[in-house]
């Protein structure tokens, strides 16, 4: 029987993140009780629902101990997606221990030029252009912006899950001013591809002009928080790819940059959690509280 303390996340990435965030704390001292289980709700046996319900489900039944903590995506909820806007934009706590992430998904914490910038650093440093940092802190904005508005246009015509995982580096170019933009031609093809019919087709595109200026004209934030984290998780590491490659990176290194994602994942999570732990950057501070016990 567990004399512990249990955190329930919802599938194996986050679990991975959450197991990684613990080993930092404690390689920094900071774990004042080091008795933390986490499981995930593949680990509940018959329980109904998503895995985000399913975690909901079991922290309501619980009933607040302290000894139990959830923590889920935040999905769309409290993102008012007509305006745009966010109408909780902090971190979420549900009485008690019951945590969410500050956007989407725990993959919006990764979408951060720094982690990019040291992401690449880490792996590719010789492949690098010279003035890499200055042209990546360029078209980061846009990139997430791009991603946003996939999600956001994907999201309204209820195909987001025909989206989300592509993973393209000719969907994005460089056109003729040096600006890194999605090529919506070869967009389209994608959504046809993807058995996203015409009309459907249509309305992506009346979306996509919908929210561009919309997001053109918020802090990058809200599109970092909004957009679907698998989905930029995908992408923004193709938009990363396509504009290294311009900029004469070689062939076989760009792939490894836009395919080799459980890389690129690892890689960045491992920065978000060095950051959690040193009480850096956006973090769930109440979260790592609760972990450090």
């Amino acid at each position: 029987m567990r004399t512990g303390r249990t955190l329930l996340v919802e599938g194996p990435q986050d679990k991975a993140v959450m197991l990684r965030l613990v080993i930092e704390l404690r390689n920094r001292n900071l774990l004042n009780s080091d008795d933390l289980v986490i499981d995930t709700a593949d680990d509940i046996p018959n329980a109904p629902g998503g895995n985000r319900q399913r975690v909901e489900n079991l922290h309501a039944q619980i009933g607040g101990s302290p000894r139990f903590a959830g923590f889920v995506d935040r999905e769309f909820r409290e993102f008012d997606l007509a305006v745009p806007a966010d109408q909780a934009p902090h971190h979420c706590v549900v009485s008690h221990n019951l945590f969410w992430t500050r956007g989407h998904s725990i993959e919006n914490y990764f979408i951060t030029l720094d982690f990019v910038l040291a992401t690449l650093v880490q792996h590719h440093p010789e492949h690098l252009p010279d003035n890499y940092a200055t042209i990546l802190a360029a078209a980061f904005p846009g990139i997430v912006r791009a991603c946003a508005t996939i999600a956001l246009a994907s999201q309204a015509i209820f195909k987001l899950d025909r989206v989300r995982d592509v993973k393209r580096i000719d969907l994005w170019k460089v056109d003729g001013a040096g600006d890194l933009v999605v090529d919506l031609a070869a967009l389209q093809s994608i959504l046809n591809e993807r058995g996203i019919d015409e009309t459907d087709r249509g309305r992506f595109m009346t979306y996509w002009d919908y929210y561009t200026p919309r997001l053109a004209t918020a802090d990058v934030a809200l599109s970092q928080w909004i957009c679907h984290g698998h989905l930029a998780d995908s992408h923004v590491w193709c938009a990363v790819a396509a504009l290294l490659r311009h900029f004469g990176m070689p062939d076989m290194i760009v792939r490894q940059v836009w395919s080799r994602k459980d890389v690129q994942f690892r890689a960045t999570s491992e920065r978000w959690c060095q950051s959690c732990a040193a009480g850096l950057g956006e973090h769930p501070l109440q979260l790592v509280q609760w972990l450090r016990g």
